[in-house]
């Protein structure tokens, strides 16, 4: 059948791996093509769309005023087996108007916003939950058949969806010409897009190892905290969560915080943590507090120079001035980001997925940290502080929330720039990156478009293991409820579930 076909002309960045985790790079641009340089991979920075004509017969679109017409921009995971190949998922929808004037053009509908009276291409994100909650993103370019005046591009969702045997996002459309579907995509290019980038430093810090990472713009690694380091070391741990439940003990420190001095219900953090960890696949999750929460809380820790320990770390000579005792050297270690050895049998032995959760006034040493993860002892017998026969984990410390002594502390800065109704996110979201934190999961790292790879995304950020408090968006929620992506799922199935 003759006709118009949507093609896309992708920005290519071949980056090649130096020392020390830089990357040098050759850009192909829209529609060009480059040699790659050896040892290089391949990176979609961004894509244009092109429309054109088989000239086979008549064409769809008269010439004249044109015809209304729209444009579903559909994504998936590339698979492995054509044969079993997963559904594509709308990632956006443009509505617009086609045009022929010897050669085929859509020009996208725009919108005027009714406060800033500015103009606005109508694009409309797609709503399926794996686009909503996304990260990836790419950038759409302008084409001289593809109109998008006033903007000079706009920015695409991708959805979360990995397959690990090809780490390939497939990207497609399906046009509709004045509502009639007229090509869809069996006709139209599929473009593969890959997600895999090589010998990136965790956290965009030349000082730590290097990863592969999977992704757009945001990038996720696999690798796990708990990996041993050296070859001599048993491998990871796996702690089933099958017949367990995982509990989150929220102390009377956090409710009071919460309470006195934010907007959050504690039942919304609630809520939200059990959101999150039911989305992550622990089906079981029990979010406590109250009395009995809090006893059993102060049986496992206690607060010595603002900072909240095990119990039985107790300097067995209690004549010592206070700042000789082997708790208050701890404390100080924390504040000052020091180390200080602790004793054998002065750690607390806790179920693997029972997680404590308080709130101190201690200002964080780093002025972005909202919290503080759980802090593992490797003893004898475990895996960087896991036993995994008895699902137990060895701590020094709980989770700490940072609330900090004053307004200017990280977190309660963040609170105050956000709006009221998204404290619970906020809250709810911090706990369950520090609790991906005792998972082993690393955080993202950014590539947004050219070397060198950044730490934060202060734009785009939407996973749980991101940056603390990106505020997306306009209106009410401003900052969603994370989730954790497909490649953090992927390592969590991998260990727990």
């Amino acid at each position: 059948m003759p006709g118009w076909k949507v093609n896309f002309e992708p920005t290519i960045t071949h980056l090649t791996p130096t020392t020390g985790g830089a990357h040098t790079a050759v850009v192909a641009a829209a529609g060009a093509k480059v040699t790659p340089p050896k040892g290089s991979f391949p990176v979609v920075t961004a894509v244009r769309l092109k429309f054109t004509d088989d000239a086979a017969g008549p064409d769809p679109v008269p010439r004249g005023p044109g015809k209304a017409a729209s444009l579903d921009l559909i994504a998936r995971a590339a698979p492995a087996d054509p044969k079993t190949a997963p559904p594509f998922v709308v990632v956006a929808t443009v509505p617009g108007t086609a045009t022929f004037d010897g050669t085929p053009k859509f020009t996208i509908k725009t919108i005027k916003d009714p406060t800033s009276f500015s103009v606005n291409l109508d694009v409309r994100p797609g709503t399926a939950n794996e686009v909503v909650r996304s990260d990836w993103v790419l950038q759409i370019d302008p084409h001289p058949t593809f109109v998008t005046s006033p903007k000079t591009f706009f920015t695409l969702r991708l959805p979360w969806k990995f397959d690990e045997t090809t780490a390939k996002l497939q990207l497609s459309a399906r046009l509709s010409i004045d509502g009639t579907l007229h090509a869809d995509e069996s006709r139209n290019l599929m473009l593969d897009i890959p997600l895999s980038h090589r010998d990136v430093p965790e956290e965009a810090d030349k000082k730590k190892p290097v990863q592969k990472f999977f992704g757009l713009r945001n990038l996720y690694t696999r690798a796990n905290d708990l990996d041993p380091k050296a070859k001599t070391e048993p491998a990871v741990p796996k702690v089933a969560f099958a017949g367990r439940r995982m509990r989150v003990l929220l102390d009377s420190t956090f409710v009071s915080f919460c309470t006195g001095n934010t907007s959050a219900k504690v039942a919304d953090v609630v809520t939200g943590v059990t959101s999150i960890m039911n989305d992550a696949g622990f089906g079981t999750v029990d979010v406590l507090s109250g009395a009995a929460t809090n006893t059993e809380c102060r049986t496992h820790w206690k607060q010595v120079g603002g900072h909240f320990m095990s119990v039985a770390i107790r300097d067995a000579d209690q004549g010592k001035p206070e700042a000789d005792r082997i708790e208050n050297k701890f404390a100080a270690s924390i504040d000052g980001g020091g180390s200080v050895t602790i004793p054998d049998g002065m750690e607390e032995r806790i179920p693997f997925f029972d997680f404590y959760i308080f709130a101190e006034d201690k200002d964080p040493p780093n002025a972005v940290e909202l919290a503080h993860s759980e802090r593992r002892v490797n003893v004898k017998g475990s895996v960087g502080g896991i036993i995994a026969s008895s699902a137990t984990k060895v701590l020094h410390t709980p989770i700490i929330i940072s609330k900090g002594s004053g307004s200017s502390s990280p977190l309660r800065n963040l609170l105050s720039q956000i709006d009221k109704a998204d404290h619970a996110n906020l809250l709810a979201g911090t706990i369950c990156h520090e609790i991906g934190h005792t998972f082993g999961l690393k955080h993202p790292v950014v590539f947004s478009g050219s070397p060198p790879y950044v730490f934060g995304d202060a734009q785009f950020g939407r996973g749980t293991m991101s940056g603390g408090g990106i505020v997306v968006g306009s209106g009410t929620p401003r900052m969603p409820l994370y989730f954790f992506g497909p490649i953090h799922q992927l390592e969590i199935r991998r260990l727990y579930l």
